[in-house]
């Protein structure tokens, strides 16, 4: 299934991300050429006056200045998708602002808080991957993530920069 869509959406190989942490180091090993995502890994490329705890707080930040600054959105008229998506954006939060190192409340308060996982949030945060990598190489190759595909092929969104 994962493979066909990846067909039918054009999308190569090196232009996935999946989430390296758990059963996704298997998935990873089959879909060679897909890049892999370490949440706890070291930032890429910070910037000189932010420091992050890991490259999931990276991503994270980089997701909510480009929504802040209305660079991205998700492209859905489905309230229900925007409303999970709002509900989940909520819940990046630094977890100890008194230090001049981000780094994001854990996942575990994440499901706490909404009683379910933010799933779609990891999904965005972990796009956020290719947008930092842009950043330093100047790429401008279009993204799209699995969640998108399937959202697209449903008819009930997109995320679009």
């Amino acid at each position: 299934m994962y493979s066909q869509r990846r067909v039918d959406f054009s999308v190569p190989r090196p232009h996935i991300i999946i989430d390296e942490d758990g059963i996704g180091g298997g998935v990873l090993d089959m879909l060679h050429g897909a890049k892999g995502f370490i949440a706890n890994s070291t930032p890429m490329y910070p910037k000189e006056t932010e420091k992050y705890d890991n490259l999931k707080t990276q991503c994270a930040y980089e997701l909510a200045s480009l929504l802040n600054e209305y660079k991205l959105h998700e492209d859905t008229e489905d309230t229900t998708v925007q409303e999970k998506l709002t509900e989940e954006l909520e819940q990046v939060k630094d977890k100890n602002v008194d230090s001049p190192k981000r780094s994001l409340i854990a996942k575990d308060k994440m499901k706490q808080v909404l009683g379910r996982s933010p799933d779609d949030l990891d999904t965005y945060i972990m796009r956020m991957y290719f947008e930092l990598t842009w950043i330093e190489t100047g790429d401008t190759v279009q993204v799209t993530s699995y969640a998108n595909m399937i959202r697209q092929s449903s008819g009930k969104g997109n995320m679009i920069r």
